[in-house]
């Protein structure tokens, strides 16, 4: 038995791969993680890299697993595997980057998500979603059917403000470390995922993957930037082929 330890995005959950996980292969049993910051969990003071070892000490518990994150999990997801190579078998990273490479696009990133972070503890969470998914980037999510549509917003139902806003400050992309020159000595095979219509993360992924050592890159056809939510099924197809490659899977 492989465990795929399986990390969502923002303002997502663990049920964020309710769809996803009923498609694994035989064998392999699914350990969703629900970050700092969402669905009620209390907010202790922390930092990304204390994020990325309460992750690595969730999976020294099953190591060696395979790492499945989300954009903003996919940040963590990344972190870990090029981290602490020894607890995983492979990572599949959905919609990531691996951080911001100068002081000027951090300092950029830092001040979109305080304008955020201000618009959750000041107006609430119906006024931050509204103008949170009303971004190009997740045109696509709406143009799916209401069943997928009504579980997404339901799964939001358990979330607060202030830990929203926590999980924006410790997560964000303005504090993640530059990974591109770990990446470069990867020692675990990584799939980059991205949907066909998110042209940014598409070229995104194909970068990554030509970075890394055996890296490879996957587009589903047809999907946006939120994968899990709008091809669960063409994921599980990718998520198979890249627990094949890391051995996770039983030849």
């Amino acid at each position: 038995m492989t465990t795929a330890l399986l990390l969502h995005g923002f303002t997502g959950t663990p049920r964020s791969w309710d769809a996803t996980v009923s498609l694994l292969p035989v064998g392999v049993f699914p350990h969703p993680v629900t970050l700092h910051g969402h669905a009620g969990v209390p907010v202790p003071q922390a930092t990304f890299a204390a994020e990325v070892e309460r992750v690595a000490a969730l999976a020294a518990d099953s190591a060696p697993v395979h790492l499945v994150g989300y954009s903003m999990g996919g940040r963590v997801a990344l972190a870990l595997a090029l981290s602490r190579p020894e607890l995983c078998l492979g990572a599949t990273l959905i919609g990531v980057s691996a951080g911001l490479r100068t002081a000027e696009e951090r300092a950029a990133r830092r001040a979109a998500d305080l304008e955020w972070r201000r618009l959750l503890l000041e107006e609430g969470l119906e006024a931050f979603f509204a103008a949170w998914d009303a971004q190009p980037l997740f045109a696509t999510r709406s143009a799916l059917p209401a069943p997928p549509r009504a579980r997404h917003r339901a799964e939001r139902a358990g979330h607060s403000a202030r830990g929203l806003a926590s999980a924006l400050a410790t997560l964000g992309l303005a504090e993640m470390p530059d990974l591109h020159p770990a990446l470069e000595r990867a020692s675990v095979p990584l799939t980059f995922v991205a949907g066909e219509r998110d042209a940014k993360f598409r070229a995104t992924a194909a970068a990554l993957a030509s970075l890394a050592p055996g890296g490879r890159c996957a587009v589903v056809s047809g999907a946006g930037h939120d994968v899990p939510t709008e091809a669960p099924g063409a994921l599980g197809a990718v998520l198979a082929s890249a627990l094949a490659r890391s051995g996770a899977l039983a030849p």
